[in-house]
């Protein structure tokens, strides 16, 4: 039962702040100012838009303060205790959200206004027990009980198409950290109005993955009973998870190794309810009989795989990304015996690698989180959860400062606009470099070759070169 549950408990970790219920804050004391470089308008300078001055309120503002919607999960360390886990302890999120407003709130806010962030925390076997229930409740909160310029979200259960939609149709920037796979036409037809923060396009990760996958040797020949380099003919199985977002990325990723010339993949869905194709058990026995080699996954399932796949002594070579969390879930918690061989591609270095293998500061933006964090008290040291939280953070709230100054406006449209504009010369913290502009609303826009080392028995990248994954938005 508690590797059923696991997956769902880490997707719920990355969360940007935890409160106790739906909060209300004020400003919070001062810290220094975390800048993006495209910040260069004054906050407090007189702004004008296509319609004239901003008004005095709208909706999520007022004349004195901007409302700044928070998703919260408190209770997800609390979980992993009691299913038997190691304390899996995102750390004082609430903090990490507050420094950076406060950082910003210093600096004279947006238009003269403070940032308040208003939480609202959800719990975990809620979400599991029925995510779309829970979407529209959250959903209904911030649009009608409690009206926020945008909504921040982290927590990838409730990141359903119903959760997205509903915002997108309410015109409320949500501003989106899940792990859950995503595409560019999904959100195209959002209208912009949802901004992947974490998550690369699925669109372009897949034939990227492909692309670098076939340099590193990937394709090669396999045994599945030792774990180590074969005669067995390539055969490709993948892993999805069973949702209509999960069945989109496998499509993208077939699309993709068919047109590097491998043959058509088994796919494979299925959810931590056993929903779709079956369980992660029957998963194995299938890709097993029918002489899979080669398994990529999608998602954070993954992981449950594996732990079936150990159990019935078969090994295949994964394809692994940021997506499956390699350094933060499947080092720690995967039987070496399976990651032998494992190889892929990694866009967020704390969800990628362990603090020993940390490529170290990747950017400006990373470099001025930090400081403004460590000047508030967050201090990470190892602990790689706490740490991609503080960075999310930061290039959540910097993301949105930056687009209301450069859309001249505090409204859907000026936040939305604004991110086309600042896109494409923002700095992020917590990826290499930014893959936002007009038309695209994804942020992380390139990747390192990542590969699992029987040395260290760890996750590492492989090179310090970025690779692009735009190719198939720009090619």
């Amino acid at each position: 039962m508690r590797r059923r549950w696991l997956p769902a408990v880490v997707g719920l970790l990355t969360v940007i702040s935890c409160g106790s219920t739906v909060q209300e804050h004020g400003p919070a004391s001062p810290s220094p100012v975390a800048s993006s470089p495209v910040a260069t308008v004054p906050a407090t300078a007189p702004v004008t838009t296509s319609d004239g001055p901003i008004p005095m309120s709208g909706p999520g503002w007022d004349a004195h303060n901007i409302y700044v919607g928070v998703m919260t999960e408190n209770d997800a360390a609390a979980v992993s205790r009691g299913l038997g886990l190691a304390d899996i302890n995102p750390g004082n999120q609430e903090a990490d959200a507050d420094a950076i407003a406060a950082s910003i709130n210093k600096a004279g806010g947006l238009y003269g206004r403070m940032l308040v962030l208003e939480f609202y925390n959800e719990s975990t076997f809620s979400m599991l027990a029925n995510p779309d229930s829970q979407a529209a409740a959250a959903c209904s909160h911030f649009t009608e009980d409690r009206p926020v310029v945008a909504l921040i979200n982290a927590l990838t259960i409730i990141d359903t198409p119903t959760f997205k939609s509903c915002f997108a149709s309410h015109h409320v920037p949500l501003f989106d950290g899940s792990e859950q796979p995503t595409d560019t036409t999904a959100l195209a037809q959002l209208g912009g109005d949802v901004v992947s923060v974490l998550s690369p396009s699925y669109t372009d990760v897949a034939p990227t993955l492909v692309d670098r996958l076939k340099a590193e040797g990937y394709f090669g020949g396999w045994n599945t009973a030792t774990g180590t380099s074969g005669s067995a003919p390539v055969k490709v199985g993948i892993l999805t998870p069973n949702d209509p977002t999960g069945a989109e990325a496998a499509k993208l990723l077939s699309s993709a190794l068919t047109g590097a010339s491998y043959p058509p993949a088994d796919v494979f869905s299925f959810s931590a309810s056993g929903a779709g194709s079956g369980t992660e058990a029957s998963a194995v026995l299938q890709f097993k009989t029918r002489g899979i080699t080669h398994v990529i996954g999608t998602g954070l399932n993954s992981y449950l795989f594996m732990i079936a796949a150990q159990s019935q002594n078969y090994h295949p070579r994964y394809g692994v990304s940021t997506f499956n969390a390699p350094g933060i879930l499947l080092q720690g918690s995967v039987n070496k015996a399976q990651l032998g061989g494992a190889l892929g591609i990694g866009t967020e270095p704390t969800v990628d690698v362990d603090a020993a293998r940390d490529p170290g500061i990747v950017s400006s933006g990373e470099r001025s989180c930090l400081r403004t964090l460590h000047a508030a008290g967050q201090n990470f040291g190892s602990q790689r959860f706490p740490e991609a939280v503080g960075l999310f953070s930061c290039d959540v709230f910097g993301l949105l400062r930056d687009s209301a100054l450069a859309g001249d406006g505090l409204s859907a449209a000026a936040i939305i606009h604004g991110v086309a504009l600042v896109g494409p010369r923002f700095v992020p913290a917590e990826t290499f470099t930014s893959g936002l502009g007009p038309g695209r609303f994804a942020l992380a826009g390139s990747a390192r070759d990542l590969g699992f080392s029987t040395q260290c028995e760890c996750f590492r990248y492989l090179s310090k070169t970025d690779y692009p994954i735009l190719a198939a938005r720009s090619g």
